[in-house]
C-alpha cells in the first residue's frame, strides 16, 4: 500500500513538473514581424539619436494653455540648441495651423 500511494504521488509531481513550461516562444512571429526584433532594446546609439532629433525636440516643446497651443522656446534658444531658424519657423507655422484649426 505504502508502495503504490508513493508511485502515484511521485507519478503526479512528474505530470505536474513537466506540464509548466515557459509560454514564451523567441520565433514566433505576428503578421510577419518577428516578435524577438519589436521588443528588442534600444542600444545607446539609437537613444542618443533620438535625444538629438531636432523634430523631437521641438514636438515636446509645444505647450497647451488657456485653449491654445504655443511653442514654449525662443528663437535665440533655439539656435543654442542647434535648431535652424527654418525648422524653428516651420514649428511656429504647425502650431499656428494647429490653433487656427480648432
Amino acid at each position: 500500500m505504502k508502495k503504490s500511494i508513493f508511485f502515484l504521488l511521485a507519478v503526479m509531481m512528474t505530470i505536474s513538473f513537466t506540464s509548466c513550461y515557459d509560454d514564451i516562444y523567441p520565433n514566433v512571429s505576428d503578421r510577419g514581424v518577428s516578435i524577438d526584433s519589436r521588443l528588442s532594446p534600444l542600444d545607446s546609439i539609437s537613444i542618443y539619436r533620438s535625444q538629438i532629433d531636432k523634430g523631437n525636440m521641438l514636438n515636446n516643446l509645444v505647450r497647451f494653455a488657456n485653449g491654445r497651443y504655443y511653442l514654449d522656446l525662443t528663437k535665440d534658444d533655439a539656435e543654442i540648441l542647434g535648431i535652424s531658424s527654418e525648422l524653428y519657423n516651420n514649428a511656429l507655422h504647425n502650431v499656428e495651423q494647429m490653433n487656427n484649426n480648432k
